[in-house]
C-alpha cells in the first residue's frame, strides 16, 4: 500500500503534465453529497484523514487539509508525521480555501474535477483567480482516480 509521500508525489507528476501549482481534493461526490460511497473518498484516500467533511489542496511542495472544529483533534492525529498541514476552519483562524488563494496564489494556475465543484463555487474561484492574474483549470480526469490502484468499484444494489 503507497505512503501519504507516495500518493502525494504520484499527483504531483500528474500536476505537472497539466502544468497545475495547485489541485482541489473535496470531499463530496458529483451529488454534492457529504457521506459518499468508499470509492469517492477520494480526499480520506490521499490524506489520511477519514472525517466525513474536510477538503485537501495539494501544491507543489506541501499539501493542505481544510476542517471544521468538529474534526481539529482527529485530523491532527491523522495528519501527524505527513507532510499535510492542518488550517483550521473557524472565526480568526484559517480563511476559506478561495480566500487563502487570493493571497497565496497570484498567477498560480489551480486544477479542479469540475463534476465536484458547483457552479457558485466555481463563479467565485474564477473571480478570486483572475483578480490574481490566476486561472482556474478543469481537468477531464480525476487526478486521484488515475493514481488509486485497487479503488473500490461503485457498488451497485437494486432500489
Amino acid at each position: 500500500m503507497p505512503t501519504t509521500a507516495d500518493k502525494l508525489k504520484a499527483i504531483r507528476q500528474l500536476m505537472q503534465t497539466h502544468s497545475l501549482d495547485y489541485y482541489y481534493i473535496p470531499s463530496t461526490d458529483e451529488h454534492n453529497n457529504e457521506y459518499v460511497p468508499e470509492c469517492w473518498q477520494r480526499r480520506a484516500w490521499i490524506s489520511g484523514f477519514n472525517g466525513s467533511a474536510g477538503d485537501v489542496l495539494i501544491a507543489k511542495d506541501t499539501a493542505y487539509l481544510w476542517v471544521d472544529p468538529r474534526y481539529f483533534l482527529q485530523a491532527e492525529q491523522q495528519l501527524a508525521d505527513t507532510e499535510f498541514k492542518l488550517m483550521k476552519q473557524q472565526q480568526g483562524m484559517a480563511p476559506p480555501i478561495h480566500k487563502w488563494l487570493a493571497k497565496q496564489a497570484n498567477g498560480k494556475r489551480v486544477g479542479i474535477d469540475a463534476k465536484l465543484f458547483n457552479i457558485k463555487q466555481a463563479t467565485l474561484w474564477e473571480k478570486t483567480l483572475k483578480q490574481i492574474g490566476g486561472e482556474l483549470l478543469s481537468i477531464d480526469s480525476n487526478l486521484v482516480d488515475q493514481i488509486w490502484e485497487n479503488q473500490p468499484p461503485l457498488k451497485t444494489h437494486p432500489i
